[in-house]
């Protein structure tokens, strides 16, 4: 049997272009997040937005963790707030994460002035999920 790490926790992020952003993450990770959009967004369905990404995730203690991820944001319950859901894909990770693989989520909330993500987004989300690391 393996390792395994519960990938809750908690962020708060801001973007710093109309494609990337950064956050403050608390929990499985006490650090920072960076992360970035890899594609344009496309509407999967009236009021949803789906498009690929990626997040590099940094804990104080110098280990880090490489996601590709599928963010969906449904825009249809405001024209600020947007409901966003992501399932993050570890594609390597070092220190404490090395040779964990899995997915985690989150849900959380994204203000917007413009759009789905901008460069005026804010927002928070919450982690859930359990990694492992075969053995």
């Amino acid at each position: 049997m393996g390792d395994e790490i519960d990938m809750g926790g908690s962020a708060s992020f801001m973007a710093t272009t109309e494609t990337h952003g950064v956050g403050v993450v608390h929990g499985f990770i006490n650090g920072a997040a960076y992360g970035e959009m890899v594609s344009e967004s496309r509407e999967v369905r009236p009021g949803v937005l789906e498009y690929e990404g990626r997040h590099h995730f940094l804990d104080a203690d110098g280990s880090s963790l490489r996601t590709r991820d599928v963010n969906t944001v449904v825009t249809e319950s405001s024209e600020w707030a947007n409901v966003m859901h992501v399932a993050y894909t570890i594609d390597s990770g070092t220190g404490r994460f090395a040779g964990y693989q899995g997915t985690f989520h989150s849900v959380g909330v994204v203000l917007s002035g413009k759009d789905a993500f901008s460069d005026d987004s804010v927002g928070t989300v919450r982690f859930s999920g359990t990694i492992s690391r075969p053995g």
